[in-house]
């Protein structure tokens, strides 16, 4: 059953799946008259119920009419016209619950049909209803808990019925209706929502018919001399109602309105339309004529909706705002939107510019603050325009008549030339830039409009062509900053994103951006083992360095190797990552090297040595195995533009090398000597072994 949050407990028992209500008519009923209520019983799987107790409880909680279900689970009652509760109780030891039907009025032959469930099962059902007691098809009804969980939601039959099915708890009941900006249906405004304003408490199964407490508001548009205008647009505020209406003592709030975005309300050949409305004080009724008429919009504030009511708007005489929009090469810019906002109360006045960019705005006599918005909304740019731009006045224009305003945008055009760091173009390079406002764009009739242009990160960008170029369209720069340009490589190339800071575009200009490379630092892979079995158990650290003509220019260290033996079959591939790398270019000449270094392994404070036999520990030597498909030590970087690859430890007569040709030959191996906790612990070289690039067209791109 259900219970508001308070202290208030519907008198509903648990549970019931669905309930199904038919009206039966009849010859009129007199005050005397008594009318038929019947129906039938099922269970879960709609099999009769005989032996269910059906009742009928009046408005003084008094049983007006009893009866049980027979084996085919039908019951009949007789009563007279009112309002009553039923409540339907199974057969005892059947393992049903019982089902309550809360507040049902019923004036004619009525048949009313159960099916009962089992325990933990409830249902919220019923009806939505118009104004008129038609039902409301495709509303959708949810019921979120109150705590943490899903929605539980459903939408309403032809018929406007409804049926959730909920474990008992609290929950927050929800009702929206929506035309999502199509035709509007008979009898209901295109946006309505209702919702609980306290949970609900549901401890078994409840009907909840919502009989939406709609006002029709006939709204008559005539011209100042009374003449009816039909084709007007009628649209609404946002206009919230904590108390819409009740449902079996639980408040629901809510709103009703004709959204501005949507399909309005449309006065008809005598000048009238129907528009159905919520209780409330204060709507604001929008009339909004067709373009290229003689009317202003007019809007009618403190619209107050009680009951059924009519309004009239007589429709001011309008003065026009007019003109052009140009890029910056004199065409027209067409779909750019241009509105008049009030500059006290109303609501914006805009319109669109045709294909040769012209504007035209119906308005009455006032302060406005006029705005200008070109966007691509994410799609392909237009030829000498930013994907967005905008412009607004900055103090209110004073319209008492007609004027014409021509906007000739004065964008710079900012050719922007993308390579590498060895002057080559780079193609398909994707360019951004920064938000830049600037208050002092242009001035059209005197008035300053301030506003940016950009290329926005998260729509389509300039992109460059073949020759690395690209040309961007942009506003002058202003005292409050600069542009930022961001040129973004696509996926999977070996450039990083790179933001050119501090651009000032005063005139039309190029700018030069060169990209860096990007790719992960490179990791060396090292199988180790030991020299000796004696020093079996002992944990080692390892250590590689990464030089540049002898300087060092990265390293990284793996700690506390353990479980390596004297057995080469069993020797340890361990990995040891390097840190970032600044950016270069090789030079003729450039050597790069990979030094390999090993000590034994310190407790985490350095205190001592963690081998087998502590402090005393006399190990001595640890061995690298490579040369050899089986273990092959190799350093994983990219050294040119190619895709990262392995270059191997080699060692031929003596020199030791890298090269990305994998190793064929049989084991080879290399020891660090000398290792001992009571020298200090010092790391011991095991070897370095070098790559020289074989022309400077190579580029070190495993750096940052």
């Amino acid at each position: 059953m259900l219970a508001k949050r308070s202290s208030f407990i519907w008198r509903c028992l648990p549970v019931f799946i669905f309930l199904l209500t038919a009206s039966l008519s009849v010859a009129g009923v007199a005050a005397a008259q008594t009318v038929a209520v019947s129906g039938t019983v099922r269970d879960n799987v709609a099999n009769p119920l005989a032996g269910a107790e059906v009742r009928l409880i009046d408005s003084t909680q008094q049983v007006a009419a009893t009866d049980l279900t027979d084996n085919s689970g039908l019951y009949e009652l007789s009563i007279t016209p009112g309002t009553y509760d039923v409540v339907v109780t199974p057969p005892q030891g059947r393992g049903f619950q019982t089902a309550t039907v809360l507040g049902l009025y019923i004036s004619t032959d009525t048949v009313l049909n159960f099916a009962l469930v089992p325990p933990g099962i409830g249902t919220v059902s019923g009806q939505v209803l118009d104004t008129r007691g038609n039902g409301v098809p495709n509303a959708s009804i949810g019921l979120m808990p109150a705590g943490m969980g899903s929605l539980v939601g459903t939408t309403t039959d032809e018929n406007g019925r409804y049926l959730l099915h909920v474990t008992p708890g609290e929950y927050n009941l929800s009702l929206l209706v929506s035309t999502g900006g199509g035709d509007i249906p008979p009898n209901l405004p295109p946006y309505l929502t209702l919702g609980s304003q306290s949970p609900l408490m549901l401890t078994g199964s409840v009907v909840l018919d919502f009989h939406l407490p709609l006002k029709s508001v006939i709204v008559h548009v005539q011209d100042s001399l009374g003449a009816a205008v039909p084709n007007i647009g009628l649209t609404t505020n946002v206009m919230d109602n904590p108390e819409v209406l009740q449902v079996g003592g639980i408040i629901f709030g809510g709103q009703s309105r004709y959204p501005s975005f949507w399909q309005p309300a449309v006065t008809d050949s005598n000048g009238n339309a129907t528009m159905w409305l919520f209780p409330s004080g204060n709507y604001a009724i929008t009339a909004t004529p067709p373009p290229d008429t003689l009317y202003a919009t007019t809007t009618q504030y403190g619209v107050a909706v009680v009951e059924n009511r009519t309004l009239t708007i007589t429709l001011a005489g309008a003065i026009t705002v007019s003109g052009y929009v140009w890029d910056a090469l004199g065409n027209g810019v067409p779909n750019a939107s241009v509105g008049l906002m009030p500059a006290g109360m109303g609501s914006l006045v805009g319109t669109t510019t045709d294909e040769n960019g012209r504007y035209l705005l119906h308005v009455t006599p006032g302060e406005y603050n006029l705005s200008l918005l070109v966007s691509t909304g994410g799609g392909d740019i237009p030829p000498n325009l930013p994907p967005y731009l905008t412009l607004g006045s900055q103090s209110p224009l004073m319209l008492t008549g007609s004027v014409v305003l021509d906007f000739h945008l004065p964008l710079k055009s900012v050719i922007v030339h993308v390579q590498d760091s060895l002057g080559a173009a780079v193609p398909n390079i994707g360019l951004t830039t920064n938000v830049m406002d600037n208050p002092e764009v242009l001035q059209v009739g005197g008035i300053i409009f301030g506003g940016q242009s950009r290329y926005p990160s998260f729509w389509q960008p300039a992109v460059t062509d073949s020759n690395g170029n690209a040309t961007m369209w942009l506003f002058p720069s202003g005292p409050l900053g600069n542009y930022a340009i961001t040129a973004t490589p696509p996926p999977n190339t070996p450039y990083a994103t790179f933001t050119v800071h501090d651009v000032t575009v005063n005139s039309d200009m190029t700018q030069v951006i060169i990209l860096h490379y990007s790719v992960p630092s490179p990791t060396g892979r090292f199988w180790i083992g030991l020299k000796n079995r004696n020093d079996q158990g002992t944990q080692f650290d390892l250590r590689s360095e990464l030089y540049l003509n002898g300087i060092l220019v990265s390293e990284g260290e793996t700690l506390d190797i353990t479980g390596i033996t004297a057995d080469p079959s069993s020797a340890k591939e361990i990995a040891v990552p390097f840190g970032p790398i600044s950016n270069r270019a090789y030079d003729p000449g450039d050597v790069l090297s990979v030094r390999v270094l090993a000590r034994i392994a310190a407790n985490p404070d350095g205190s001592k040595c963690s081998g087998p036999r502590g402090s005393n520990n006399d190990a001595v030597s640890l061995r690298l195995y490579y040369d050899s498909l089986t273990r092959p030590s190799r350093l994983g970087a990219l050294i040119s533009s190619d895709p990262m690859k392995d270059y191997f430890l080699h060692s031929r007569n003596g020199t030791y090398f890298l090269d990305d040709e994998p190793p064929i030959g049989a084991v080879k191996d290399k020891d660090a000597n000398g290792l001992n906790c009571n020298n200090g612990n010092r790391w011991k070289e095991i070897g370095t072994w070098s790559l020289i690039p074989t022309a400077i067209t190579e580029r070190p791109s495993w750096v940052k």
